[in-house]
């Protein structure tokens, strides 16, 4: 009759075992993440800042990545500023907004100005450069 409670009690701490090593396993590997390429096609010198923290600085036809980003956020608050302090590109994205490049990488175009794009003359005619 020993025997009997003794394989209970050694059942017990062998599923308890299992239970917190498969637990500690998943806990591991943590939420998934993704990257933000950031492409600058503006004539500017442009700071990214990914929902208000600074991912770096980047130059005209040049990119930058943001690494790390968790997979379970919806919304993405993207902001440019050029060196005079100038806000170029300020939106809220979701993934399904950015171009997406492969699985869990996206991309995100900072465009140009329209001012940029184009000069109204005196006369109120468009001239595109």
């Amino acid at each position: 009759m020993t025997r009997k409670p003794s394989i209970i009690i050694l059942s017990l701490i062998l599923i308890l075992i299992l239970g917190t090593l498969s637990f500690s396993f998943t806990a591991c590997w943590g939420s998934p993440t993704f990257k933000i390429i950031f492409e600058n096609q503006s004539e500017h010198d442009l700071t990214i800042y990914f929902n208000d923290n600074k991912v770096g600085n980047v130059i005209p036809t040049e990119q930058i990545t943001a690494t790390g980003i968790p997979w379970d956020t919806g919304k993405y608050r993207i902001k440019a500023v050029n060196t005079q302090g100038g806000i170029v590109f300020s939106k809220t994205l979701t993934r399904e907004q950015m171009q997406r490049i492969e699985s869990r990488v996206y991309k995100v175009v900072i465009k140009p100005l329209q001012s940029e794009q184009s000069k109204v003359s005196s006369l109120g005619i468009f001239q595109v450069e």
